[in-house]
């Protein structure tokens, strides 16, 4: 029970965790590199983007054979102008049109706006970026914006975006002003409900049918009718937090979890320098406010899921 009810969980929340804070990282290296444009575009390059030479560089590399050689690692933004041959999207700037292509790339499309369901002071926050595959992007509307990071590569006798083994490339769809990305995708790139994972549904699913087994086993034997009991009660314990009198308490941990996840972004935006005249000092403040809060919540939950134990229990007992 306690490895599929918490343990499992609790190791998918880290891994969840641990993929976001990597996103970011990745992300926060893309939006420093050089940004692509006419000019280095068609500027000769090594592996770090550094120019190495200048004039007819694609013409003078495809006669030396230059099909693999590495064009660097740039960072391009731009209008969304099509999909060709199914997983190559063109994006096009004022004065420049980028081939990308999407095979092993990670796609995200940003979400356009807030929860409008909640009060502000209630708001935890943007969606996190969705992840979606390449046969989706097609299906996007037209006026959508781009970002691309990653390795610019000769493909099919120009220059393209192109994902390796190492560094896949990182292509986000967006709506909201070329200003604002950045400190979007940095305070939005965090999962609401961490432990609610791709793990939780099946190790929630495995711990029942092993509870129920155990209770139908037994139930026939006066002897162990404390085990049935406890197998009856631990089954329901994924809706003790939202159902009452336990409730009042699961409300209390969503609150510091969402203000502990809007530190925790508010940080982030002060280390990386998004958030102007706030000194790096408020950054750990942010941050260990941010945990304190966390644990706080993680104590509030435990007791609402215990208070409705203890009342089922007496439930039971006097049946």
């Amino acid at each position: 029970m306690i490895v599929c009810y918490a343990l499992a969980p609790f190791i998918g929340a880290v891994i969840r965790r641990n993929n976001w804070y990597k996103f970011r990282k990745r992300f926060n290296e893309l939006r420093h590199c050089p940004f692509l444009n006419y000019g280095n575009y068609w500027q000769k390059t090594g592996e770090n983007g550094e120019a190495v030479a200048s004039g007819e560089a694609v013409a003078a590399d495809n006669e030396a054979g230059a099909a693999d050689k590495p064009g660097g690692v740039f960072r391009f933004s731009g209008s969304f102008e099509s999909v060709t041959d199914g997983q190559t999207l063109w994006i096009r700037s004022e004065d420049l049109t980028v081939p990308v292509s999407l095979k092993n790339a990670e796609s995200y499309l940003l979400s356009s706006r807030k929860n409008e369901d909640l009060p502000e002071d209630q708001d935890p926050g943007e969606m996190p970026p969705e992840k979606i595959r390449w046969e989706k992007v097609s299906t996007l509307t037209d006026g959508v914006k781009v970002f691309v990071g990653g390795p610019l590569k000769y493909l099919n006798g120009c220059r393209s975006f192109v994902s390796t083994k190492e560094t896949p490339l990182i292509v986000i769809f967006y709506y909201c002003p070329d200003i604002s990305l950045v400190p979007r995708v940095i305070q939005s790139s965090r999962q609401w409900n961490e432990y609610w994972n791709p793990v939780t549904p099946y190790s929630l699913v495995i711990g029942a049918i092993g509870l129920i087994l155990t209770a139908v086993l037994y139930q026939s034997r006066p002897a162990y009718r404390l085990t049935v009991i406890v197998s009856v009660i631990a089954l329901f314990i994924p809706l003790y937090p939202i159902i009452p009198p336990g409730l009042m308490f699961t409300g209390i941990y969503r609150r510091l979890s969402w203000r502990s996840r809007e530190l925790r972004a508010r940080g982030d935006l002060v280390r990386l320098g998004l958030i102007d005249n706030i000194q790096q000092t408020s950054a750990r403040r942010y941050t260990i406010t941010a945990y304190l809060l966390e644990a706080a919540a993680w104590v509030f939950l435990p007791l609402g899921i215990a208070l409705n134990i203890l009342f089922l229990r007496m439930i039971l007992v006097l049946f």
